[in-house]
């Protein structure tokens, strides 16, 4: 009878929902105010050698104001120019878009309402699938990055649907938190197009994103470092380790260019030969002129591994020698911050590179990474759930109001032993616990059944064989024990 009365009211309010005519959403939600973006999204600041500890330092006192800009110029630039700190970042982002969701009904409510709304939001999945999902799954991990991150809904009518069909990427250069001393909420998220007076987000501190609809953007503002917000990020705990990073790199190249080009020291003035046709070089009063000075110079600029040169004997070159170690002290020093890094973003040195260790060491390797890995699926998750609940509630005429939310869950746990859970089960119940049908499924992974959908048979056992009178050699695959440690022998008689 239950079933029945929610199969009427679905009906009635489906009707009802027909005959209505759909209520618009507000200019705010329908048109994208944000995206796309203006053309100070290009005017990202290159700034290759000019990174001194100086200059960022600078950065960070400007970031702790809440001006983001120019620190997120040099994480982007940092992220590009340094591949093992990108391998550890896409590691994390690869590792959520390689996992797979799954919409789970609302448990408290109607369940017709529920299933029809996980059914609405699974057709919704199915579509951002085909429009980019995996870009924006690694956008919303990637955003830990920075201090913080957006994306814009794009809403768009579907039928008699209005969904959020596109998220699109704000980029983090032109959030803000900067604002008035007097703003009664200085944390909130700006979006800040500084110095451009073309933006609608120009201005003096730009526009905060709670202004606009609430269903139109989705900040994303993870803790990291347990910082205030504008010190948040993985920026900023491995920054300081990514310019040691890149002092190590200079100096080894330097150390190459050095090993490629033998220093060589040049002598000149030093009095050519005398007039007398002495063998002795190097043994007059003749000093060396201008050109054979500056072909002494030339040869010892020169960029070559193997000296090859012809000079006056006015000048003369002395090779130095050295011994470099087997182990440059740069390449120590980058293996230090490499591993630093490591640890920082994936909770482990080994997540991508092969430490030498004991398995027990690598297993809890393994066990770190996977922390931080179930840790962005959830949080990846909650946001998804997120955008289903603005979805459901956004078509009142097909989602009555008390529909059940759906949530969305990532897979994130192992094999799982079912042997084990069954039997669990039947002694639950031999003991007269009552075992919740749901409960059951979910930790079986076992799917509800779909009206209609063919469903597998137990086997039925099998009927013991039964020996005919031709058949009496033939040896039982299983015999009792006669109690003596012996099986046996069928073909013998007990009594004998």
């Amino acid at each position: 009878m239950g079933l029945i009365r929610d199969a009427v009211a679905a009906g009635f309010e489906a009707a009802a929902g027909w005959l209505r005519a759909p209520e618009m959403p507000s200019r705010s939600v329908r048109e994208d105010v944000a995206i796309p973006p203006p053309w100070q999204d290009r005017d990202a600041g290159v700034l290759g050698n000019s990174v001194t500890p100086e200059r960022m330092t600078a950065i960070i006192t400007r970031r702790n104001e809440g001006y983001l800009r120019d620190w997120v110029d040099l994480a982007d630039h940092a992220r590009r120019t340094y591949p093992h700190l990108h391998t550890q970042l896409a590691t994390r982002e690869l590792s959520v878009v390689e996992t797979e969701f799954e919409i789970v009904a609302g448990e408290e409510g109607a369940p017709t309402k529920a299933r029809r709304a996980r059914d609405a939001c699974a057709e919704l999945y199915k579509a951002w699938e085909r429009e980019g999902l995996e870009t924006w799954l690694a956008e919303i991990v990637g955003a830990a990055y920075y201090p913080a991150g957006a994306h814009e809904l794009t809403w768009e009518r579907d039928g008699r649907l209005f969904a959020p069909v596109r998220m699109s990427r704000v980029a983090e250069r032109r959030l803000s938190y900067a604002c008035d001393r007097f703003d009664p909420d200085p944390w909130a998220v700006r979006i800040f197009d500084e110095g451009d007076p073309t933006s609608p987000f120009g201005g003096l501190y730009g526009e905060k994103l709670s202004r606009f609809h609430p269903d139109k953007f989705l900040i994303h503002e993870p803790r990291v470092a347990g910082q205030h917000r504008a010190a948040e990020g993985l920026f900023a705990v491995v920054g300081w380790y990514w310019l040691f990073g890149v002092w190590s790199w200079r100096d080894l190249m330097r150390l190459l260019e050095m090993v490629g080009r033998p220093p060589i020291v040049g002598y000149y003035s030093a009095g050519g030969a005398k007039a007398d046709g002495a063998l002795t070089k190097m043994n007059g009063e003749r000093n060396a002129t201008a050109s054979e000075i500056a072909a002494a110079r030339a040869a010892v600029l020169g960029m070559s591994s193997a000296l090859r040169t012809v000079l006056p004997d006015t000048v003369k070159l002395e090779a130095l020698r050295y011994d470099i170690p087997t182990t440059p002290t740069q390449i120590l020093t980058q293996q230090q911050v490499d591993a630093l890094m490591s640890k920082a973003i994936n909770g482990t040195a080994s997540a991508t590179d092969v430490v030498p260790g004991s398995r027990a060491a690598m297993e809890v390797g393994e066990r770190s990474t996977q922390t931080f890995w179930r840790a962005d699926c959830r949080r990846v998750a909650r946001v998804l759930t997120e955008v289903f609940r603005r979805f459901v509630r956004a078509n009142p005429d097909t989602f009555t109001a008390g529909c059940p939310l759906p949530t969305v869950r990532a897979k994130v746990e192992g094999a799982i032993d079912r042997e084990k859970i069954a039997k669990g089960i039947t002694a639950a119940q031999s003991t007269g616990v009552v075992v919740p049908a749901a409960w059951a499924r979910r930790e079986m992974r076992i799917p509800e059944r779909v009206a209609g959908e063919a469903v597998l048979e137990a086997p039925k056992p099998s009927a013991p064989k039964q020996l005919s009178a031709g058949d009496a050699t033939e040896r039982p695959a299983q015999l009792p024990d006669d109690g003596k440690g012996e099986t046996p022998d069928p073909t013998k008689d007990p009594a004998a």
